[in-house]
């Protein structure tokens, strides 16, 4: 899929991966996250071994060590020094399918979930630590004690601002669609002298900071998945908290062993197909209807254009995959260029007749 299809499903991940994780390096404070990784033997002594009752237990085993203030690093040889010295020091195999990705983010959203609630990891009572040592208290100053703190706390809450605000921004851009309305009222000065710096610092400064050793090709791909991981990722936190409340062990399945299509799918099936059903009704009424100001439907054709543009890529695959499509299938991308001075001249026409009050 990576070879002919680009990265449609996020696999890379490349905002957390070339981005999130070199910053935590610089704090010597680098996730665990699994695969790939080395640990001194006295670390996890210290912590009891591998810390469990959580999905999760790679990141909530790193936390114990990083609590005790042990340190941690990001060794990268792929993106940094002479580009004719750089290799990969590893590499795995992704979700074979769509299904499978979608269980696997699932699963990494729930573990989080998990550990806000309160997680227990049982012990023999018995049990005994191995002879071990702790890393001096200087291993771990004061800065980088405030920012593991910090991070834990955004690593735990962060379900809230990945599940809930993508999944309502959709709905709302649908919604306006068929009213017509801007669901904000933007009042000019404020706008022109705050909102629009701010956007643009916001985006020009991270874009700077990534230039360097990110490609963009794959930044780029990595930002819909806050879009078309959210509704499965909804799910995750449903089911984390019907575990706690019933003591019932949370479901989940193994990435590698599950086969293509699955129900967790059809969210963003039905998102594409209801904005393009919705923004297509949102221009003819525009169109007919010469009481509708311009301003007040574009940002929200801009809207959901943007969003066509994050769901789009991971449906064609579902797509691909459910009718048995090659991943070069339905690109639609040339014959959007085609189209695209017919659209362009048809809207323009259209106006005028609208404007001029033509009648047919």
């Amino acid at each position: 899929m990576l070879a002919v299809g680009g990265d449609p499903l996020s696999h890379e991940n490349s905002t957390f991966m070339d981005s999130a994780l070199p910053g935590m390096d610089g704090y010597d404070s680098v996730m665990f996250v699994g695969t790939n990784v080395t640990w001194r033997r006295e670390a996890l002594d210290s912590i009891g071994g591998l810390q469990y009752g959580t999905v999760s237990e790679d990141f909530w085993t790193g936390h114990h060590a990083h609590w005790l203030g042990w340190k941690s690093a990001y060794l990268r040889k792929d993106t940094y020094g002479d580009i004719n010295e750089r290799f990969r020091l590893a590499q795995g195999t992704v979700p074979p399918n769509v299904a499978a990705s979608l269980a696997q983010r699932k699963r990494w959203h729930k573990g989080g979930v998990e550990l806000l609630l309160g997680v227990d990891n049982p012990r023999d009572a018995q049990w005994q630590l191995p002879p071990h040592r702790l890393p001096p208290a200087s291993a771990a100053p004061p800065h980088v004690k405030r920012y593991r703190r910090l991070h834990w706390f955004f690593s735990l809450t962060a379900w809230i601002s990945s599940t809930l605000p993508p999944i309502f921004y959709t709905v709302i851009v649908i919604i306006t669609s068929w009213t017509d309305t801007i669901w904000v009222y933007l009042n000019p000065l404020p706008t022109l002298c705050i909102l629009l710096p701010r956007l643009f610092l916001g985006s020009f400064v991270s874009t700077i900071a990534d230039a360097a050793s990110v490609d963009t090709k794959r930044i780029l791909a990595g930002l819909p998945e806050f879009f078309t991981y959210a509704p499965v990722r909804l799910v995750g936190t449903l089911e984390a908290f019907y575990s706690k409340i019933t003591g019932r062990p949370a479901k989940w399945g193994n990435t590698g062993g599950i086969g293509s299509g699955s129900i967790d799918e059809l969210p963003n099936v039905v998102f594409v197909v209801m904005l393009i059903v919705s923004l297509g009704r949102s221009l003819v009424h525009f169109l007919l209807d010469d009481t509708i100001y311009i301003y007040a439907v574009l940002p929200i054709w801009a809207f959901g254009i943007n969003l066509l543009t994050m769901y789009y890529p991971f449906v064609r695959v579902s797509v691909q995959e459910w009718a048995g499509w090659s991943y070069v299938s339905i690109d639609g991308r040339l014959g959007f260029q085609w189209l695209m001075p017919v659209l362009v001249i048809g809207f323009v026409v259209a106006m005028q007749a609208r404007d001029e009050g033509w009648h047919l």
